[in-house]
């Protein structure tokens, strides 16, 4: 990813979509932590990490929407199985992580709050680390360059195929972008409320679908 999120910022923001060979997930087992360090020890996680803090930095031009590293950090420390990288091939050769996806396991009140339009002040939600009927997509994003191409649809179809092949009762999320919105409708959902800014605003929109409901 270079030396620096800076670096990697300018080397990627010229990626032209006919610059682009193709586009390939990445993704990490997330088996065996060790019991007092978890992942921490293994260099292919941390190589993980940084590569999943790339795409986000890269596929999203306003600060206020790119996630804050720690807690991406966390999050990848107790579910990184739900968390895809794509990588980008360029034809020189050169390779970038060029989006990401990812969902996780949260509890029923959780969901239940979302559901019937409680005040929701965070954009964090909890991730469980037990399985739940209930995911949360956190994300699913990509390069400003690759949106409305094979290769974004390639991103969205695999998640969408990744998720559905979980058991769950009910979905939601926040989507910051008409594209999140119109990806969260694929999955059925609909508008539940929003994220309360600290000034009362109304920012992010959330989303939710219950199976069945």
């Amino acid at each position: 990813c270079g030396t620096s999120a800076e670096a990697l910022i300018q080397a990627a923001s010229g990626i032209d979509k006919n610059d682009v060979v193709r586009i390939y997930p990445v993704t990490f087992s997330g088996e065996n932590p060790d019991p007092c360090f978890g992942f921490m020890p293994v260099e292919g996680w941390r190589k993980f990490v940084v590569s999943a803090y790339c795409a986000d930095l890269v596929s999203y031009t306003e600060a206020e929407d790119r996630v804050d590293f720690p807690r991406l950090l966390y999050l990848l420390s107790v579910f990184p199985q739900g968390f895809t990288v794509w990588w980008g091939e360029l034809k020189n050769g050169e390779r970038y992580p060029v989006g990401y996806t990812g969902w996780y396991y949260t509890d029923g009140y959780t969901f239940s709050q979302v559901e019937r339009g409680a005040v929701i002040t965070s954009r964090f939600f909890s991730p469980s680390r037990e399985p739940t009927p209930y995911l949360y997509l956190y994300n699913y994003s990509i390069h400003p360059g690759l949106k409305s191409t094979v290769f974004s649809r390639t991103l969205i179809k695999e998640y969408v195929s990744q998720v559905y092949r979980v058991d769950y009762a009910g979905l939601f999320c926040a989507a910051v972008s008409v594209d999140g919105i119109r990806v969260a409708e694929k999955f059925g959902m609909r508008e539940a409320g929003f994220i309360t800014a600290p000034d009362g605003t109304a920012s992010d929109r959330l989303l939710l679908v219950r199976k069945g409901g």
